[in-house]
């Protein structure tokens, strides 16, 4: 009756966009308010901005794209036959950078510092530059701060976007060949980056992180928004959900058991900017109300 009701619960926000919030315990530590940054590209006005980060112990879209991986046993912490396992506390989370962008992606311009110093490691960017583009970075620490939180974990990421207005789509897995966003994707622990590393081995003082740039090309799907055709994409919202996640036998069946995540995402508009003649007929129409109002005060004024 719980498990139908989750599942109810699941479509209903699916439907809606955005997962219920969920709070406990002491706040996710770091950047966790949303902005908004505004820039002109190639002929657009770009727009992107992050929503603020929330503390999650179910996501509807890991439901969703865990078919894609019939392999595994996702579970919630605190829920079915993982009610007995306890969630990780907010706190644990840190987002130590994100930050929305537009136009430019770069090794010097809106880009990822990741915790690993190393040549080759410590910057992390999708090489967009002077593009209609805009998307989102983020930097998300999990650090076992409390007795019996989990050690050997992976990071559970999933999402939902909106393209253009047509609606809400599906929850997707963001991984490869896995289910896991570090088997394929920017993560590490401590400063150390780990590549294709499952589990990350973490502890109270080393933490486990991953890294992600989220964007979209108003050009459509071409790689460093170069080439594809004008005005394809004029607006895009993609929600994220990331969970730790711990492999747990329950009753004598291994698990892949979810202790509680972070919600975030980012929107992008692209706006066309008017031609220079419309500016001039724009300024040609202000500026002849301006002297119409003029000679109408100065008429009044003679008349008084």
């Amino acid at each position: 009756m719980k498990n139908d009701y989750l599942l109810r619960l699941g479509a209903i926000t699916l439907a809606t966009g955005l997962a219920p919030l969920t709070m406990l315990g002491a706040m996710i530590q770091g950047m966790t308010a949303g902005k908004t940054v505004s820039g002109v590209g190639q002929d657009d006005v770009d727009t992107a901005t992050t929503i603020n980060i929330s503390y999650q112990t179910f996501c509807p879209w890991i439901v969703s794209g865990a078919g894609r991986f019939p392999g595994y046993n996702f579970v919630f912490a605190g829920q079915g036959v993982a009610s007995n396992i306890a969630n990780i506390d907010p706190g644990d989370f840190t987002i130590s950078q994100y930050n929305p962008w537009v136009i430019d992606n770069n090794s010097t311009t809106n880009n990822i510092t990741t915790p690993d110093p190393s040549a080759g490691n410590s910057i992390v960017d999708r090489n967009v530059t002077g593009q209609d583009a805009g998307g989102a970075d983020i930097l998300i620490s999990y650090t076992p701060l409390n007795a019996g939180d989990p050690t050997n974990v992976n990071f559970v990421q999933a999402f939902i976007q909106n393209t253009n207005g047509a609606g809400f789509t599906a929850g997707v897995m963001d991984s490869g060949r896995t289910p896991y966003y570090n088997g394929d994707s920017v993560s590490g622990t401590g400063t150390t980056r780990r590549r294709r590393t499952s589990p990350l081995v973490t502890n109270s003082t080393t933490a486990a992180w991953m890294a992600d740039i989220p964007y979209r090309c108003e050009a459509g799907a071409v790689a460093r928004c170069i080439g594809g055709a004008d005005d394809t994409l004029l607006s895009q919202v993609q929600y994220f959900q990331t969970f730790i996640e711990m492999d747990k036998v329950i009753n004598g069946t291994n698990y892949n058991v979810l202790y509680g995540g972070v919600q975030w995402g980012y929107s992008y508009t692209a706006v066309e900017t008017p031609e220079p003649s419309s500016m001039l007929l724009i300024g040609s129409i202000l500026a002849a109300a301006g002297l119409r109002k003029y000679f109408r005060r100065q008429l009044m004024d003679a008349a008084a």
